[in-house]
């Protein structure tokens, strides 16, 4: 997550709660896919290093289904790259309150909000805060399953 994070402050908007429970990582509008070079100094090579040619392969085949995705959210958008909360810190509200910053810009900005997640117990917290699912799909290969999500 650390690249996705950096590449996120280098290039896009990030927001943390003041105890460091809880962050918030986004790109802005017109900003995916990413430009390649931003990909390679934030470290996406070290980190694909670090995990394994197999986790490698899996990770690529999940996120071939997600690229589709993007295909059916209106322009412009904010994209929502990683929402995360300390384990022991979770139900308190440190979540929303990271979110809350880039919701209410992009409301400002009259701009949508997209996210994927892959965690089916997650499309509850998200739709409280006006997200629908857009789309879904599934890697056969792997089980893994996906859902796009939209805030207008």
């Amino acid at each position: 997550m650390e690249p996705v994070v950096r590449m996120c402050c280098r290039h896009g908007a990030c927001w943390r709660t003041l105890d460091w429970d809880a962050v918030a990582a986004w790109m802005p509008p017109g900003t995916w896919p990413p430009d390649p070079e931003w990909v390679e100094r934030c470290g996406f090579e070290q980190a694909a290093a670090a995990v394994g040619a197999e986790a490698m392969r899996r990770f690529n085949a999940v996120y071939a289904l997600t690229d589709s995705f993007h295909d059916n959210v209106p322009q412009p958008y904010w994209l929502l790259n990683i929402v995360a909360t300390e384990p022991e810190r979770r139900g308190r509200g440190a979540a929303s309150a990271v979110l809350a910053p880039a919701l209410e810009r992009a409301a400002q900005e009259r701009c949508a909000c997209y996210l994927e997640t892959f965690e089916e117990h997650n499309l509850g917290f998200y739709e409280r805060h006006g997200f629908e699912v857009l789309c879904s799909a599934r890697d056969d290969a792997s089980g893994i399953r996906c859902w796009g999500m939209l805030r207008r």
